[in-house]
């Protein structure tokens, strides 16, 4: 699956799947690809507003999408040291 290109610009990001591989696990690529699905996410959090006008609900989803995107980062550079 391609990244978007530069004429499709980042709406297209928050589309993109998580594929793990064949064991269950991520590669680097579908990583990538889940970060920029999170991060596009968590921009148009930021675009609503201040956190303290957001639901509850919406507070607690950025949340959960900061805890992810940490874990993906721990997981990405898992797995580049063992490409290494």
């Amino acid at each position: 699956m391609e990244l978007c290109d530069q004429e499709q610009g980042t709406e297209n990001l928050m589309q993109l799947p998580r594929q793990p591989d064949i064991l269950g696990r991520n590669d680097p690529d579908s990583i990538k690809n889940e970060l920029l699905r999170l991060f596009n996410e968590q921009a148009e959090f930021f675009k609503k507003g201040a956190r303290a006008k957001q639901m509850p609900s919406e507070v607690a989803a950025y949340e959960k999408r900061r805890e992810r995107i940490r874990g993906l980062f721990a997981e990405l550079g898992d797995e580049l040291r063992k490409a290494a």
